[in-house]
């Protein structure tokens, strides 16, 4: 046997890599391999089945019982007798202690111990929380409509109150939590007697329901908390969350400005959110972000922030969310700002804005991934080209795109492109749009771009494909993803997708279906699509420095 295999931590990374059943294999291999393969094997449970199997065949009786599911019956298994503790001994002794994850799969035609026969276990146990899985760490509260749609109602209904046979004192991850008023009284209260038991040692909490959330927000010891997901909050309970001492990851699906019947303390702290590291949010507005900025403490640690926003925003809304960030986030400690409009405007309207001025983030030196997606058009000049080099050195990826056509020209081509990737040595992203009209196959670069192996192009005007191809296989030659996005059906949106899909196809990436519905053969155009058409990725416009010996 290789000398390696006796190293136990070796032995758990290959139990890592492999399924279930390959993990019983090398468990009964050799007896050095047993433990190992045993731990491996019970880490995660998703069924009741390997306990039962772990139990006297003499204590069930089984009864296939019809599933609500039509066409599909369950397994559902009693008591011929009273459970003893000599009957779980093993189980509890042996194998209880390795289990680590639960996540119970109701589906139909399942194995399910019958509700009477959990009220049993629970008795033998001395109804002692966690007694089926001791050292458990983290839980997933199960889905009542999965439990109803495997098994019905009723067992869904009384099923709740034995979530505690799992979910000991010694669980810090608690997942899935959901609960709303419309819950039944049973489900509302084991939940709620499972949070006020685990809250003091919960380390990971995912929250969803109203419900849930105003009632944790009442509990007192939350002293241990790292990460939140929050379905569903109040502004009035942002100052709550700000004090919560180890908080590092908060992740917000939806904001309501009124308050609640039952609200926390809304005095705002001198200091907050001073070990919050990672900010997620996908909520109605933009503007719902500045309520968790402004309590960040001046010398906070927040290094990433990453904001979806349903609800259309305009210029004025943008540049109030850049003066947030700027006032109130650590210029050091901020890495990464992703902000994305979900339900964008798809056309421009009659009257344009101004163009959205960045420069106010230059001042975050350590920005490794800056990706803004949105309506709004995004002042992109050459001078811009030179600039982003001197304020984000390190980044690696770099998204400035927006989402509807824009009749504003570009400013930018192939040669700034060339310039800021040879610039910017970690980049591997880069979403752009430029003026791809000018390429003649025949640019150079001084050295070859190694990282850089996806270009996002939103609507860059391109008129040769083959001329591109030749340009792209020269320069990036560890390009991997090339892509564009559309909100425009106008005839030149459509051209422009039927050129770049016949790049794609030439590279030899994969093809969206837009792609291949608009394919078209590479060759040279016999007319130029002008700067002033209505595209989708609209940005300026600037003829090319010179010829291509010229540059660098």
């Amino acid at each position: 046997m290789n000398p390696c295999l006796h190293i136990l931590e070796v032995l758990r990374l290959i139990l890592d890599e492999l399924d279930l059943q390959s993990s019983f294999y090398l468990a009964a291999t050799c007896r050095s391999f047993l433990e190992p393969g045993l731990d491996s094997i019970w880490e995660n449970m998703t069924s009741l089945v390997p306990i039962v199997d772990c139990l006297p065949e003499d204590l069930w009786k089984m009864k296939r019982v019809p599933s609500p599911t039509p066409g599909t019956s369950n397994i559902i298994l009693y008591l011929r007798r009273e459970p003893i503790e000599k009957d779980l001994q093993r189980y509890l002794t042996y194998y209880a202690p390795r289990i680590r994850s639960f996540d119970l799969d109701f589906s139909p035609g399942m194995t399910m111990i019958s509700i009477e026969a959990l009220n049993a276990l629970q008795l033998a146990t001395d109804c002692k929380p966690g007694a089926l899985s001791p050292l458990l760490r983290e839980f997933a509260w199960f889905q009542q409509e999965d439990a109803e749609h495997a098994l019905g109602k009723v067992f869904s209904g009384r099923f709740p109150p034995y979530v505690s046979l799992f979910a000991g004192d010694s669980v810090s991850k608690l997942h899935r939590v959901c609960l709303e008023d419309s819950d039944s009284p049973l489900h509302l209260a084991s939940i709620r007697a499972t949070l006020r038991r685990l809250s003091p040692r919960l380390q990971s909490l995912a929250l969803h329901g109203d419900a849930t959330i105003e009632y944790s927000l009442q509990l007192t010891s939350w002293d241990l908390l790292e990460h939140l997901d929050v379905g569903s909050l109040y502004i009035s309970m942002i100052p709550y969350l700000s004090l919560l001492p180890r908080l590092a990851s908060l992740d917000i699906t939806t904001v309501y400005p009124e308050a609640s019947d039952t609200t926390p303390p809304t005095t705002k702290p001198t200091k907050g959110f001073f070990r919050l590291k990672k900010l997620i949010g996908s909520t109605g507005h933009l503007s719902d972000l500045d309520h968790f900025l402004r309590y960040l403490h001046p010398l906070n640690v927040l290094h990433s922030i990453k904001w979806h926003a349903w609800k259309p925003f305009r210029r004025h809304d943008f540049e109030a969310f850049l003066a947030s960030v700027v006032r109130c986030c650590n210029t050091v400690a901020l890495t990464s700002l992703e902000v994305q409009q979900m339900h964008p405007i798809e056309e421009e309207p009659m009257d344009m804005e101004g163009r959205v001025d960045i420069s106010p983030l230059h001042m975050f030196k350590n920005f490794q991934r800056l990706s803004l997606l949105f309506s709004q058009t995004i002042l992109v000049t050459p001078d811009t080209v030179t600039q982003i080099p001197l304020a984000w050195p390190n980044i690696r990826s770099l998204i400035l795109s927006q989402y509807h056509s824009s009749s504003y020209t570009r400013l930018i081509n192939h040669y700034h492109i060339l310039e800021l990737v040879s610039k910017l040595p970690h980049l591997q992203e880069l979403g752009l749009s430029f003026d791809a009209t000018q390429v003649t196959g025949q640019e150079r670069a001084k050295v070859s771009f190694r990282t850089l192996n996806t270009l996002l192009l939103g609507d860059s005007p391109i008129v040769s494909p083959s001329r591109v191809t030749s340009f792209l296989k020269a320069n990036f030659q560890a390009l991997e993803t090339l892509d564009i996005d559309y909100a425009s059906r106008s005839k030149e949106s459509k051209m422009t997708r039927k050129r770049w899909g016949a790049v794609k196809e030439a590279l030899g990436l994969p093809l969206t279906e837009g792609d291949r519905s608009s394919s078209c053969p590479i060759g040279e155009p016999t007319l130029a699509v002008t700067c002033s058409s209505p595209e989708y990725h609209r940005f300026y416009y600037h003829h090319s420095p010179g010829p291509s010996s010229v540059w660098l």
